[in-house]
């Protein structure tokens, strides 16, 4: 019977829907590869399916190595035929009661032809011990021989362990980045701000010890001078906690801001680094605080006396900013970073640094040119939006500003005028969609901006991104082995990319 036929196809082709769908919300959930078996489970299934059959452990584990590489082949041919550049982050992770088996986590990142900021976990394997900085380049190395992306990697961010300072100087002989690898490390930003709060919190341990075991004095109903002592007692506590969080509060909304993965980062941080160093220049003068800050303020300066060329490049590639605003934005930085320097002194600073940039802004556009000047074409649909989008939404702009006479592409990008905007406005511009309203006029450099814009500033997520204890593995996960762990937090970041 061709009807029984075609059903009992149906059926198994239903079957095995079903079957992949369990296996993906059981990695999805980070649920046990019994799951399917559990009495409950089952009885669930029944319901919607009365031909539900469990499967075992053992099968669902050899299921999830399936949507494991049903899911990384399709990820290899998608990175390896990319156009633009992959910015990595790579962290450690630590198992539990074991120090000396560790987990590498690398992470790509790069901003696909819909200008959208894509992030995926290439691996998360353990790197073989001891681990020193060769052994992690040579592990670094192999997974981006697997990938086909050895020579599309423009950055790396890494925290500031030695053994990654080691690596960092390898891998550009390998990898060739972008400049030599002037640009290629890229400093973890929330690891840096981690050390300075907490530096800081050494000095303050005995104030916040304080508050945190602070009891109120009981008070007695009939003499009602003990109730004005215990409330006094219980303002004094309280004043000191409301100080010390009012000066931790920037260091919170900075390192919220850097630890997001989904959006550009890298031209946000100098920006943050600015607000930064206005809070410390303000509470530099508060006497209260004067061990602390210096303490804060030492470790900042050791890693931001001078701003990465990277992240200033990103905020040259902001419309909003650009050249222009660069020197003020550098004048204001070192004006509070240098707080006994004339003002003579922090101009020439704030000078040296911006043509600095220049220098390096120039160089990289003349690479990206000899690669991109004759080969870029956008597609007439593309066009056509951008000049539709361009007219409505900056309609205060000239068209003549657009085809601004200029040497070349990067000069006219530079010297176009700024649109005129409310402040919400300004702050809620979204640079990849400006970018990609955009890139019809500014071919080359709108290559740039997608190769800055992909780098994040931190290899942490938001979870992580307050912690000094390092990122732990769960005992879950500590207890499989170390090919399942793989298997589980790749696929599991894949199926969450796709949701």
């Amino acid at each position: 019977d061709v009807k029984t036929g075609n059903d009992v196809v149906e059926r198994k082709k239903c079957k095995h829907i079903e079957r992949s769908e369990i296996v993906r919300y059981i990695i999805h959930k980070g649920d046990s590869f019994s799951t399917p078996s559990h009495p409950a489970f089952v009885r669930l299934m029944r319901h919607a399916n009365g031909h539900y059959d469990p499967h075992s452990r053992p099968t669902i584990t050899r299921d999830s190595y399936k949507e494991f590489e049903n899911f990384r082949q399709p990820l290899i041919d998608e990175l390896s035929t990319l156009k633009c550049k992959i910015a990595l982050t790579s962290d450690v992770w630590t198992p539990r009661h074991n120090n000396e088996h560790r987990y590498v986590c690398i992470t790509a990142h790069w901003i696909d032809d819909n200008w959208v900021l894509q992030k995926r976990i290439t691996s998360f394997r353990t790197c073989e011990f001891p681990h020193t900085g060769s052994q992690l380049y040579l592990h670094i190395i192999g997974i981006l021989n697997d990938y086909n992306i050895v020579r599309k990697i423009s950055t790396i961010c890494f925290d500031n362990a030695t053994n990654n300072t080691a690596s960092v100087k390898l891998l550009p002989r390998h990898i060739k980045p972008p400049l030599d690898g002037k640009l290629f490390h890229v400093k973890c930003a929330c690891h840096i701000f981690n050390l300075c709060v907490h530096d800081c919190l050494k000095v303050l341990s005995p104030s916040i010890s304080k508050v945190r075991n602070s009891r109120p004095i009981n008070d007695d109903d009939i003499r009602w001078n003990s109730t004005y002592l215990m409330l006094v007692c219980i303002e004094d506590d309280w004043a000191i906690a409301a100080r010390i969080k009012d000066m931790l509060e920037p260091w919170y909304k900075t390192t919220l801001n850097c630890s997001g993965m989904l959006y550009p980062t890298s031209n946000m941080l100098p920006i943050e680094l600015w607000q930064l160093s206005q809070s410390i220049a303000n509470y530099r003068k508060d006497k209260a605080f004067g061990i602390e800050v210096v303490e804060m303020e030492d470790k900042y300066i050791k890693y931001y006396e001078d701003i990465q060329l990277l992240s200033l490049l990103a905020v040259v590639i902001d419309p909003r900013v650009k050249l222009t605003k660069l020197q003020t934005l550098l004048k204001g930085y070192y004006t509070h970073m240098c707080s006994e320097s004339s003002p003579s002194k922090v101009a020439g600073t704030a000078m040296r640094k911006y043509e600095k940039v220049e220098k390096i802004l120039y160089s990289l556009y003349e690479e990206y040119y000899k690669v991109f000047g004759t080969n870029i074409s956008i597609s007439s649909s593309n066009q056509s939006s951008s000049k539709k989008i361009r007219k409505s939404t900056w309609s205060l702009l000239e068209e003549d500003d657009v085809h601004s006479s200029g040497t070349n592409e990067l000069v006219r990008y530079l010297e176009f005028r700024s649109y005129h905007n409310t402040p919400e406005e300004y702050e809620s511009l979204d640079i990849l969609k400006w970018w990609h309203e955009n890139a019809y006029y500014y071919p080359v450099v709108s290559m740039m901006a997608r190769d800055i814009l992909n780098t994040p500033v931190s290899t942490v997520a938001l979870e992580a991104a307050f912690s000094a204890g390092g990122k732990i593995l769960t005992a879950e996960r500590n207890r499989l082995s170390p090919r399942n762990v793989e298997v589980l937090v790749c696929t599991q970041d894949w199926i969450e990319a796709e949701l």
